[in-house]
């Protein structure tokens, strides 16, 4: 897992009101994916659940609003079993857009965290 902090952004999910209603916050915070995780939980949010091309799209959009380059940590990651990609709570994947070239997920560097990329964030 990559642990340096540099341009390591969280994209927190916050559940508004109800599990079907949610929102999506950017934090600029430099952490790993740890520390992240446990940002995201202390405003009583969870790392992003990308379930769709729908919500991927929206991403897209909300990401690029922002002039900030660098990565958002998602919660999509392959802590427990390598190349067994899950959310943070441990649920199994329904949605992967994983980018083509180079191919990702590609554990360079015994990564085990997904990120969505602001100049990549097309291939999130």
């Amino acid at each position: 897992m990559l642990q340096e902090t540099t341009h390591f952004l969280s994209l927190c999910e916050v559940e508004v009101y109800a599990p079907a209603r949610r929102r999506f916050e950017l934090r600029n915070e430099a952490l790993t994916w740890n520390q992240a995780n446990v940002s995201c939980h202390d405003i009583g949010a969870h790392l992003a659940k990308i379930r769709s091309i729908e919500e991927n799209n929206y991403l897209v959009q909300l990401i690029e609003q922002y002039d900030i380059r660098g990565a958002w940590w998602t919660g999509v990651n392959d802590i427990r079993t390598e190349g067994h990609y899950v959310y943070a709570d441990g649920t199994p994947l329904v949605f992967t857009n994983w980018r083509q070239y180079p191919r990702e997920p590609s554990d360079a560097n015994h990564e085990d965290c997904a990120m969505a990329i602001k100049d990549l964030v097309r291939s999130l």
